[in-house]
């Protein structure tokens, strides 16, 4: 379970160093895909103050970037966040 969070991290470094350059264009930012997914791995492992930081990291790179697709999606998963710890106010 650790993998997952570990590569989602390390995906965003990558990308915040501009030294790497994508062959694919991205739907959405590919930086707030590594967050979100990392957030998301967060929550598995337990780490629940850690998932809603970097949860939030991502909405806030997305509106940083405003980049409407990508904040979609972190706003998306930011709902199932809410859905998996059944806040249905937030979801």
């Amino acid at each position: 379970m650790k993998l997952p969070r570990k590569h989602a991290l390390r995906g965003a470094q990558m990308w915040r160093s501009g030294n790497q350059q994508s062959r694919v264009e991205e739907v959405d930012a590919p930086a707030v895909s590594c967050l979100f997914h990392a957030s998301l791995s967060e929550w598995h492992l337990g780490k629940i103050t850690s998932c809603h930081t970097t949860m939030a990291a991502a909405v806030k790179l997305a509106k940083e970037l405003k980049d409407i697709p990508s904040l979609a999606n972190a706003l998306f998963n930011l709902a199932v966040l809410a859905y998996f710890e059944r806040n249905a106010s937030e979801a």
